[in-house]
């Protein structure tokens, strides 16, 4: 009797083992699955991230081309104004050939205009 009771409790103590290390293995996998899942939704996310700051980056970028444009065609309509009233300060017609002296005061002029519109709108 003693022998069929040691049986049953060795055949009880693996099959309880082999339980416990499917249920093990089992847990296991799941736990794998899930870091794995976390991983992708993070990388999908740090992509998301990036490419965001990366579309924000250009639209800056955009952004400051354009502002730059606007100055320095604000810089040139300035230039022709300043010319053409110079012309008509000395009694002649638009776009008319100044005296070198007042033509390097407007090239002057325009020059230092421009530089301000790279200083305030610098590019990258």
């Amino acid at each position: 009797m003693l022998n069929k009771n040691t049986l049953v409790l060795a055949t009880a103590i693996l099959l309880g083992s082999i339980a416990l290390g499917v249920f093990y293995y089992a847990s296991q996998v799941n736990k794998q699955k899930s870091i794995e899942r976390q991983q992708l939704v993070k990388i999908e996310e740090d992509k998301r991230v990036e490419e965001a700051e990366q579309a924000e980056t250009k639209k800056q970028q955009e952004d400051a081309q354009v502002a730059l444009q606007d100055c320095l065609d604000l810089a040139d309509t300035s230039y022709s104004l300043n010319w053409n009233n110079e012309c008509k300060g000395q009694g002649l017609k638009n776009d008319c050939l100044l005296p070198q002296y007042n033509a390097d005061s407007a090239e002057k002029s325009k020059k230092i205009d421009q530089d301000n519109c790279f200083k305030q709108f610098p590019q990258k």
